[in-house]
């Protein structure tokens, strides 16, 4: 090995220091049978044009060897005599064979070179392609090419060679195209031309057929549920034959046995994966025509008597998991309304039943917590804890848009606060009680300790550090400001004589406490007034006294000092409102106990409760994600206030948030407002109503009275 590398060596020095020499060229012919290539350093290879140092070298046109080579094989003859050069790497002696071999093959894609082995030593795969210059042009015979039904009848229409669509099928193809092109956006006006093209009116026929279309595709896209339901309902208020025969299709549906139409389905398939699998598309389909059925009595096309036997129905076997199952579906879609409207029914419904059928041992799990999450959802309002995937307007997407935005902002502006909170927490000066001590933080004083041998000097512990360290701080002591505030005697000891005596230096004064967050006198600041409220409200809630819990607030608020007074009644608003959004049903009548005689006693300024709702309001659909109950807790604590008149509901106009006036639901929360009031509202009020209303709710109702109507 070493006499190879020498040889190497020599032959680079020769090859570089000899030139046209023949020392360099005979010792490279010498040893070349023991090395397989020569190494050369520090050359450049120019392979493109404007490449190298020099201006000369840049204006050389060069070709890149390999598209050289390309176009050396493909335009120029096979050379019949070749004899390479000396310092030539292809030596082998059957060189001019295979340059033959290569110039007489067919070319795959322009390159020759694809023969031969990777470098892992398998064989290349060659492409079969021929080059697209070599390809002829695809010729389309547009007689007998296929052609869409709707494409052609389209071009005839524009074209007036043909007349419009007479057979049931092309009208029920061109009804289809214009139903998947409808979205919420142009439901109304896509609506209208589905109905002109279709002429429902008349044509008995086609009305079926498009009826069936519509359940069909409803029960397969259950997404669209809720717009084909909307479809119906626009179609049936002007065609009145419509609705009769749309009930007639969905009761056709509804009445299937699940279980023979299955069979029917899978009759002659032995695969049980198949089998599975046309099982669950059925199945699927059943529970998607459930909830259309719901999306129709939303819309008031099926009537409460009807929606109450397809419950009843749905209950009679209590072991039949696909119709308890679609119960559950259908009283999911509709039990809102539903409870709403029990007046209106002869016998409420009986949710006993269902109690029994979650309780019941003869039904599997997955049907058990099904029936679970229902009752679930109805103790909570029927507010759902996540927000279902449906088909939104493009003003909804931007709307959902802009309060992701709004979100993200007040996120980052809760977080700057937080972070700002805890470095003045740090950054807090000691305080002084009423004897005249001075408490200072430990987690300071941890983070001051950690520092004080950086220096070099003996360690705390030692004797040597003891006595400057207390002579320091009986210093700073003596020289704190709020010792004069607070009448407490001089100190007989003199800072300077002591600094004299022991030789050290005066310790700087201590800075004012009368800024501190927590003031000498015992007034608490708002931000603890925020924090204590809640402890104080905690505690009352696990069986503590009422007027207790009310000298508490008062000895918190102490709304006799006017100065902050305000500040801190807000706070305490705020803290408790908050805690009650977050808390049980049970926990908020017995908050409002509490803060109620605290208004009506004045121990909370009145200027405070608004003040106090500012956070509530704003973060009021951040909080209903991860709270469904809150927006009602929150009605409910304003509720109670307008009945002590503490306040009008008009501050939800000129007081609230511009981000609940604007991103939320305000008239809708307005209207929940006086629901839980229980008077009936007055003008006044009415026209704060429809002072709150959005876009989509002027869309819908003319005035506030008349969202009140619908919605109370």
């Amino acid at each position: 090995g070493n006499h190879n590398n020498n040889n190497n060596n020599n032959n680079y020095k020769g090859g570089r220091g000899g030139g046209r020499g023949g020392g360099g060229r005979d010792q490279h012919q010498h040893h070349h049978h023991q090395t397989d290539r020569i190494t050369i350093k520090d050359v450049q290879l120019l392979e493109e044009t404007g490449m190298g140092k020099t201006p000369q070298q840049q204006s050389v046109i060069r070709i890149n060897a390999r598209e050289f080579v390309r176009q050396r094989l493909q335009y120029v003859e096979p050379c019949t005599n070749f004899t390479p050069n000396a310092h030539c790497h292809w030596t082998a002696e059957n060189r001019i064979a295979e340059i033959e071999a290569l110039c007489s093959r067919v070319m795959e894609l322009g390159d020759v070179s694809k023969g031969g082995n990777n470098a892992n030593g398998k064989p290349k795969k060659h492409e079969t392609a021929p080059l697209l210059e070599d390809c002829k042009p695809l010729e389309v015979n547009e007689e007998k090419r296929w052609k869409s039904k709707a494409m052609v009848r389209k071009s005839s229409l524009i074209s007036e060679s043909l007349p419009p669509p007479e057979t049931t099928e092309e009208i029920v193809g061109t009804a289809l195209l214009i139903l998947n092109k409808i979205s919420w956006t142009t439901i109304d006006r896509l609506t209208a031309t589905f109905m002109e093209t279709t002429n429902l009116v008349e044509n008995e026929e086609v009305r079926k057929a498009i009826i069936e279309m519509l359940v069909s595709k409803a029960q397969i896209e259950p997404h669209f549920g809720p717009m084909y339901a909307q479809i119906c309902a626009i179609i049936a208020k002007q065609v009145k034959t419509f609705k009769k025969e749309l009930l007639a299709q969905c009761q056709k549906e509804f009445e299937i046995d699940v279980a023979h139409k299955i069979e029917n389905a899978t009759k002659g398939i032995t695969d049980p994966d198949e089998i599975e699998y046309h099982s669950l598309i059925i199945r699927k389909a059943y529970v998607g025509h459930m909830k259309f059925l719901g999306e129709l009595y939303l819309r008031d096309v099926v009537k409460l008597t009807i929606m109450m036997y397809c419950l009843d129905e749905l209950l009679k076997d209590s072991e039949h998991e696909d119709a308890l199952e679609c119960f559950a579906h259908l009283m999911t879609t509709t039990g809102e309304k539903l409870d709403a409207h029990a007046q209106q029914n002869k016998k409420d419904f009986d949710w006993q039943q269902v109690v029994d059928l979650r309780n019941s041992t003869k039904i599997s799990q997955r049907i058990k917590f099904l029936l679970q999450d229902l009752l679930d959802l109805r103790e909570r309002g029927w507010v759902k804890r996540r927000k279902e995937d449906t088909a939104m307007t493009l003003a909804d997407i931007h709307k959902e848009v802009a309060q992701e935005e709004q979100a993200a902002k007040m996120a980052s502006r809760r977080a700057s606060t937080s972070n700002l909170r805890r470095s003045s927490s740090l950054a807090t000066t000691p305080e002084v009680d009423d004897d005249g001590f001075v408490s200072i933080n430990r987690s300071s004083m941890k983070h001051v300790s950690s520092k004080t041998n950086l220096g070099g000097g003996p360690p705390p512990s030692s004797p040597a550090s003891k006595k400057p360290n207390q002579l320091s701080s009986l210093r700073r002591a003596v020289s704190q400001p709020g010792f004069a505030s607070n009448n407490v005697p001089a100190s007989p000891f003199d800072p300077k004589k002591i600094a004299s005596t022991f030789g050290v230096e005066d310790a700087p004064p201590m800075p004012n406490v009368s800024e501190n967050k927590a003031t000498s006198s015992g007034v608490a600041s708002p931000d603890q007034c925020a924090k204590k409220i809640q402890s104080i409200l905690k505690e009352y809630y696990v069986g503590g006294d009422t007027d207790d819990a009310v000298l508490s607030v008062d000895e918190l608020v102490q709304a006799t000092v006017e100065e902050g007074a305000l500040e801190r009644g807000a706070k305490v608003i705020e803290g408790a409102t908050l805690l009650a959004m977050e808390g049980k049903p049970a926990d908020v009548p017995k908050m409002l106990s509490v803060m109620v005689r605290c208004v009506t006693e004045g121990k909370v300024p009145n200027a405070s409760i608004v003040k106090g709702w500012q956070d509530p309001l704003e973060f009021l659909g951040d909080m209903e994600i991860d709270a469904p109950l809150a927006g009602n807790h929150l009605a409910l604590i304003i509720a109670e206030c307008l009945k002590l008149k503490a306040l009008q509901l008009d501050f939800l106009v000129n007081d609230s948030p511009e981000y609940f006036r604007k991103s939320g639901k305000p008239a809708m929360f307005a209207i929940q407002v006086l629901k839980q009031r229980g008077d009936d509202p007055s003008d006044e009020e009415l026209e704060v109503v429809k002072s709150l209303m959005t876009d989509d709710d002027k869309n819908e109702f003319d005035s506030g009275k008349a969202m009140w109507e619908a919605k109370k």
